[in-house]
C-alpha cells in the first residue's frame, strides 16, 4: 500500500475521494482510502468481488465472482465458533 497512490485520492471538493475512474488500481485505492480512518488499529481490506472469470461462473452471468463474500462468511463463522468454544 504505497503512499504514492494517495495522490489519486486527492479531491478539490472533499477531504479525499473514495476511488477514481481513471485507475486500474481500484483495490489499492480502496485500501489506501480506508487506511485514513483506522488510527493504527490492525485491519484488513478484502475486495469481495475482486476475482473475475470471463463469462461468469456456474449460474452467475457476472464476470465478478464475488469469491470474497463466501470467504468472508466462512472466516466470520470460524471466528465466531472459536470465540464460542473458548467462552466458559
Amino acid at each position: 500500500m504505497d503512499e504514492d497512490y494517495d495522490e489519486e485520492l486527492e479531491s478539490s471538493i472533499a477531504d479525499l475521494k473514495q476511488c477514481t475512474l481513471e485507475s486500474d488500481a481500484d483495490h489499492i485505492l480502496a485500501a489506501r482510502f480506508l487506511s485514513h480512518f483506522v488510527d493504527g488499529t490492525p485491519w484488513l481490506h478484502l475486495d469481495l468481488s475482486a476475482a473475475s472469470h470471463k463469462g461468469g461462473l456456474g449460474a452467475l452471468a457476472s464476470t465478478q465472482t464475488g469469491f470474497g463474500v463466501a470467504w468472508g462468511l466462512e472466516f466470520l463463522q470460524r471466528w465466531a465458533d472459536e470465540r464460542h468454544q473458548s467462552t466458559p
